[in-house]
């Protein structure tokens, strides 16, 4: 079984299928360009593609994720301030859905719908 794939701009691929040549089809569940998503069939990206357009991949582990997740931590308190009891209540969930954003991308099973 093919594992989460990250690419070299953090996308997150997860297997989706086989193609009629026998390739893994990898799907991106939470592409960051609002552009790329969509509903209904899209496009069947296979490994050997995703790895010559957006590759080198790599094997997602919980240190990707982790990295991720601090990204987002360090950048959101850089712009909203270090001291997180200054925060408005809508910047708190700004952070939260962020956060939430990276969590889902590696773990589209879980995400939460509003």
């Amino acid at each position: 079984m093919t594992p989460l794939l990250v690419d070299r701009n953090g996308e997150v691929w997860r297997p989706a299928g086989v193609a009629a040549d026998g390739d893994v089809v990898l799907a991106c569940d939470s592409p960051s360009n609002p552009d790329d998503r969509g509903d209904g069939p899209s496009y069947p990206w296979t490994l050997s593609q995703v790895e010559k357009r957006f590759g080198p991949l790599v094997q997602a582990t919980v240190d990707a994720e982790m990295a991720q997740v601090a990204a987002v931590d360090v950048t959101l308190h850089e712009v909203f301030g270090r001291d997180e009891s200054t925060w408005l209540p809508g910047q708190t969930a700004d952070y939260l859905a962020a956060i939430g954003d990276v969590h889902a991308r590696f773990h589209p099973e879980f995400r939460v719908v509003a």
